[in-house]
């Protein structure tokens, strides 16, 4: 009961339900939508029943993630570093995380192409960021921050440098018409 009542893992706990909350609110709209189709007096019941199972999917879920986390044997070594389940599901998370964000900011990027060289260099630091830390290299997040800031602002300059080169032409400049 101690290891319950324990701020940090009430804390813990208090952080995902409210991770839990924010994330079931898709759960909510997709279930509204889908038993929309359905006569009106089944309708409550449909809700319910759908937002039960989706509970009962999310708690087995975390339970067996926490479960292939504490597995702490290794599988096998890369570089001299053992690699065992939760580097494994850390790896995946992160390839996951990725592959999620890489369409949306793919869109934006092809709409802006003069960060698109900053966008892919951003995402190659990311990955490589994330599998270092699966790996149980992490790098110091500074380091990333700095990189991000710097590159932020050489293309902070080149705006600036396009719209005075534009201002005294008058309209576009040769060679920047895509940009």
């Amino acid at each position: 009961m101690a290891l319950l009542l324990d701020p940090v893992n009430l804390l813990a706990l208090l952080t995902l339900t409210l991770l839990e909350i924010v994330l079931g609110i898709d759960n909510v709209i997709f279930i509204a939508i889908t038993t929309n189709a359905l006569p009106e007096e089944k309708r409550g019941l449909a809700r319910r029943l759908g937002l039960g199972l989706a509970l009962g999917g999310r708690v087995a879920m975390v339970l067996g993630v926490s479960w292939l986390l504490s597995l702490e044997h290794p599988l096998f070594s890369v570089f001299g570093r053992e690699i065992g389940v939760s580097d494994l599901i850390i790896i995946a998370i992160a390839i996951a995380v990725m592959m999620f964000y890489s369409g949306p900011v793919a869109e934006f990027i092809n709409g802006h192409v003069s960060v698109k060289l900053q966008a892919l260099a951003f995402l190659v630091l990311i990955a490589v960021m994330l599998i270092l830390e699966g790996v149980g290299e992490p790098i110091d997040r500074t380091i990333v921050y700095v990189a991000i800031l710097f590159a932020v602002g050489v293309e902070y300059l080149n705006y600036r440098r396009r719209r005075n080169l534009e201002r005294r032409g008058g309209g576009v400049i040769p060679g920047q018409e895509g940009v």
